[in-house]
Formats: C-alpha cells, structure tokens, sequence
C-alpha cells in the first residue's frame, strides 16, 4: 500500500508507505481471514459482527459501567486467542 495517512490523537501525520497488509482483490484475503478473524472468540456479553475484512464487538447494558466491562471482557478474549495462536489481529 502507499501513500496513506494516519490520524492520531486529531493530529495528521505525513504520507507514509506501509509494507504490510494484503493487496485488494487478492486471492491470499479470503484464505487469510479464514485462518485468522473467522474463528475469532465469542461471548454471551457482547455480539460480533464481520463484513469482508472488517470485525466489530459491541455490547449494550443500560448501565454503562456493565457494558464497558462487557466490551472489556471480549477484548481481553480476543488478545488471549492471538496470543495464545501466535495469531496478529489489530486491536483498534
């Protein structure tokens, strides 16, 4: 990929190269997210929905407190899963 830009913390950076990550419309994609999103673990606390190659976690509680420990929860499975199968998932 090239020539991409990142905002961090409302400040823009330069435009940067990046020598990772999967060219569009390659064949290597689907068997990709196949090793490594489509297994991604799940809980009673929060629902996972997955669009081609973008995940999401959400959860909801009337009280906001419950519901961050419910996110929390579900992302602390998801590090472990990745740690544990040596697996690189970005955790944004």
């Amino acid at each position: 990929m090239t020539e991409r830009l990142f905002i961090h913390e409302e400040v823009l950076t330069d435009w940067k190269n990046i020598s990772a990550g999967v060219p569009q419309e390659s064949v290597l994609g689907p068997i990709l997210y196949l090793l490594y999103i489509a297994d991604i673990p799940t809980n009673n606390c929060s629902m996972t929905a997955m669009l081609t190659d973008d995940t999401a976690i959400m959860t909801t509680n009337e009280d906001q407190q419950t519901a961050t420990d419910w996110f929390q929860r579900s992302m602390n499975n998801v590090s472990n899963c990745r740690l544990k199968r040596r697996r690189p998932y970005d955790l944004i």
